[in-house]
């Protein structure tokens, strides 16, 4: 709220998915929720970028490289951890649902989502090092 005029509002920040710092921590996310078709969508992350027309995750990776000058050598790093984070996020709405407390909203079992999210930030870090 602004300080001189609190039913103002200053600003709006959702903390959850915001990123301060280093980019490719951005970039880490924005592969996440970049879908390829055969991958299956989460629940949580619907998503378009598997139809027809879209680049591959691969394509856009390469043009942030090209185009920022980034060192991405570590991506699958970032990668993993947008994993991390997102399953993370998702288990505080599963236990949110499964207590009620989700203002008329319900996801169902998210468990299973949580669980496949963190195993694939795993295999980032298993078959990148």
């Amino acid at each position: 709220m602004d300080a001189t005029d609190p039913g103002r509002v200053a600003a709006v920040l959702d903390w959850e998915m915001s990123t301060i710092g280093d980019p490719l921590s951005d970039l880490g996310l924005l592969l996440f929720y970049w879908v390829e078709p055969g991958e299956g969508q989460s629940d949580l992350t619907p998503t378009v970028v598997d139809l027809p027309g879209f680049p591959t995750r691969a394509q856009l990776r390469d043009r942030y490289a090209e185009v920022s000058g980034r060192d991405i050598s570590h991506l699958p790093f970032y990668e993993a951890f947008a994993h991390f984070k997102s399953a993370a996020i998702a288990q505080g709405i599963d236990v949110r649902v499964k207590a009620g407390v989700m203002g008329g909203q319900d996801f169902g079992d998210l468990s299973g989502t949580v669980r496949m999210v963190a195993e694939r930030g795993l295999d980032r870090l298993r078959n990148n090092q």
